[in-house]
């Protein structure tokens, strides 16, 4: 039986600096696993309000595993991708004082296995489709989980999903990196001295000072009268948006291929340049107009000590583009060239303030700024995986973590801008 608690008047001068010093620990600690959201995680947590159950800002990986593995060794690594990356284990709450995200160090993974013997192909693809799209409950659990589904000793489905509040799809190749360290037995990658949280302070100090209000007099004037896209919807605007959405696959020629990269090299731009180009002429031939926004992403991660952290740092900016019928597009390439590496060198304003700014409507059916999204994505890492992500892609077998996997392409059916 526990006797009374001494009482503060009674303790010592070395008890009493000795109390202090826990205390203050303590609240260093809290401190330490538990920071605001960045101004992109708000805008995800406004989205995910607004619509709870869908999954049009979930992140995936698949693969189908072609060799016998240990499921307890997968969860082990598993759980060993969670101790590295606070991100995983983080929770939002509201506060008075306003959204907070809390790491909950200690937990478990989200990691469960299916049996799937005897299934089809088809009955494996709607498992998939259907864990994918089973909604997070943010304030609650984990923003992520793992799958396998497991139809035989050496045939398996792995499916790994995390919410956009938790990563973006830089943040999903570190991740898959270190899982494929961890389950070779290696460790994973080694953590930097920075945190998510150093990024949050980071970004609310920067758009505090002169730095914010240079970024925010850039956008003002670059986005000054700026019309919307009207393209020919079938579907009227101003309807309560959906997320309903859906993927085509289509692909370049070798021969068209060759062509956009000798233009880009002989213009002094990158194929990026080149294909925004021509999707923005496109999107002037069928809407009509000469002026108009094209949204496209950056990393984020303009900080070498943010490179090897899981966690939401994309943002998107606006690309005011000016596709005119008489314009070579040799001349449009090295204007929209020119606001391309402008607008890139101008993505510290995080595009929820200047949403906001700009006072840009926002009804239901209206997703901020821009209604078209141009994305060029080259892994930074892990770029033998680069054909999981690609429909359509063959069948190639790689190795990952000892393991031999092959794609088991699942489609995004959701539409962030629908």
């Amino acid at each position: 039986m526990n006797g009374p608690q001494p009482q503060l008047q009674d303790l010592t001068i070395e008890q009493k600096r000795a109390l202090a010093a826990g205390l203050l620990r303590e609240k260093a600690g809290r401190e330490a696993s538990a920071w605001p959201l960045s101004q992109g995680q708000q805008a995800l947590w406004f989205l995910d309000r607004l619509a709870p159950e869908s999954a049009a800002y979930h992140l995936h990986f698949t693969a189908r595993i072609r060799s016998r593995f240990d499921t307890a060794a997968f969860e082990r690594a598993c759980a060993g991708l969670l101790a590295r990356h606070s991100a995983l284990q983080t929770v939002v709450v509201e506060r008075a004082a306003g959204l907070t995200q809390e790491v909950r160090p200690g937990v478990q993974p989200h990691f469960h296995v299916i049996a799937a013997e005897g299934w089809t192909d088809e009955e494996l693809h709607a498992a998939v489709t259907s864990e994918y799209r089973r909604p997070f409950r943010l304030e609650e659990g984990l923003p992520w989980r793992v799958r396998l589904l497991r139809k035989a000793p050496d045939d398996c489905i792995f499916l790994l999903v995390i919410h956009h509040i938790a990563s973006d799809f830089w943040g999903l190749l570190i991740l898959l990196e270190d899982l494929s360290r961890l389950l070779a037995g290696s460790p994973a990658g080694r953590p930097g001295a920075a945190s998510y949280g150093d990024f949050v302070r980071r970004e609310a100090r920067e758009l505090e000072g002169a730095e914010g209000e240079r970024l925010w007099e850039y956008w003002r004037e670059q986005l000054h009268g700026l019309p919307r896209l009207d393209l020919p919807f079938s579907r009227p605007e101003g309807v309560s948006q959906p997320f309903a959405g859906a993927t085509h696959a289509f692909s370049l020629s070798p021969e068209l291929s060759a062509r956009v990269s000798a233009l880009a090299r002989a213009e002094g731009a990158g194929v990026f340049a080149v294909l925004m180009s021509a999707f923005a002429a496109l999107l002037g031939r069928y809407s009509g107009q000469t002026d108009f926004p094209i949204g496209t992403i950056t990393s984020g991660r303009g900080h070498s000590d943010f490179t090897e952290i899981a966690g939401h740092f994309m943002n998107p900016v606006v690309l005011r583009v000016h596709p005119h019928a008489a314009t070579p597009f040799r001349e449009f390439l090295a204007e929209s060239r020119k606001t391309a590496t402008a607008a890139m060198a101008h993505d510290g304003l995080p595009y929820r303030l200047l949403v906001d700014r700009l006072q840009t409507a926002r009804d239901s059916g209206s997703p901020g700024i821009y209604d078209a999204l141009f994305l060029y994505q080259q892994p930074a890492k892990l770029p033998e995986l680069a054909g999981f992500f690609i429909p359509g892609y063959p069948k190639v077998a790689r190795r990952f973590g000892g393991l031999e996997i092959e794609p088991f392409f699942h489609p995004q059916q959701e539409g962030q801008l629908d």
